[in-house]
């Protein structure tokens, strides 16, 4: 499962509240195996062109 999440909260209360869910399904007897996991806030975006004028 991948799951990608964009949410005006920070990345660690996003990975509480999976580690949470798997946590009750897990208590349920569903079985997980975490392969890799990342979260993190995307920096600014760096545009690498800009007009001088209005394209249109």
């Amino acid at each position: 499962m991948v799951l990608n999440i964009r949410a005006e909260v920070s990345p660690e209360k996003i990975k509480g509240i999976v580690d949470d869910i798997i946590e009750v399904y897990a208590e349920e007897g569903f079985k997980f195996h975490v392969l890799e996991l990342k979260h993190l806030s995307p920096g600014r975006p760096q545009p690498t062109h800009r007009y001088e004028e209005i394209v249109e």
